[in-house]
């Protein structure tokens, strides 16, 4: 089945588009594969992240992208990174969209999904997968659309606590209970947000934080009966 966003963004279909045969092949995480395995996700897509697994850095294919959505008509700007994550910022006839790129070392936590988006073949990285990305993501340089796409992980009543578990697999230095502090005081406030989306932001800060706090709860012994 293809699922076409019905806001989906002209620069992100055209991002879609130019990299489909692109290789080695990516798989999309991030909201786009929330959107794709949960009910609930808003339709708006601002932003695609693809993922290389089994990549230690990205190397040589920020630069390959770059060419390659130039080639293909984008205005592309390289935002902020490292080796193993890059944000880029495109356009495409005054629509915009946010594009991360990302090595994961780690191996599959489970098998993508083959799936059609706008037209374009993909590979959609697992539910547990996405779950991990988000909360290292989250973990490693907060922002709002992390903040969000973890607060419709609990909306749908996925447990973070496996998801946790993953995330401190493959970064050693996350202690959920400072995962909990540092989110907790993330500033969420910007004046060219509304009250709702703000209201919104909040909930979900409080939410994850929760979960995030219960998973470090000691668990309740089991009596055993004589």
């Amino acid at each position: 089945m293809d699922k076409t966003f019905p806001d989906f963004p002209l620069a992100a279909r055209r991002i879609l588009g130019a990299l489909a045969l692109f290789q080695p092949h990516w798989n999309v995480s991030g909201r786009a594969a929330l959107w794709w395995w949960l009910r609930r996700v808003p339709p708006l897509i601002g932003q695609l992240d693809f993922v290389w697994h089994d990549f230690d850095d990205l190397g040589e294919l920020h630069d390959r992208v770059v060419r390659t959505l130039a080639d293909a008509g984008l205005d592309i700007a390289t935002l902020y990174g490292d080796s193993q994550r890059i944000w880029l910022g495109a356009g495409f006839c005054g629509s915009t969209c946010l594009l991360s790129l990302t090595a994961e070392p780690g191996p599959l936590l489970e098998p993508p999904q083959e799936a059609r988006m706008a037209g374009v073949e993909v590979a959609v990285d697992g539910l547990r997968e996405v779950v991990a990305a988000i909360l290292c993501s989250l973990y490693k340089r907060p922002d709002r659309q992390d903040l969000e796409n973890a607060g419709l992980l609990v909306r749908h009543r996925v447990s973070l606590n496996r998801g946790l578990e993953d995330a401190r697999d493959r970064n050693p230095d996350l202690v959920p209970l400072d995962f909990a502090v540092g989110l907790a005081h993330f500033d969420i406030e910007d004046p060219e947000l509304s009250e709702i989306t703000l209201g919104r932001l909040r909930r979900y800060q409080e939410q994850v934080v929760f979960k995030i706090l219960a998973s470090c709860a000691p668990k309740p012994r089991t009596s055993r009966r004589r």
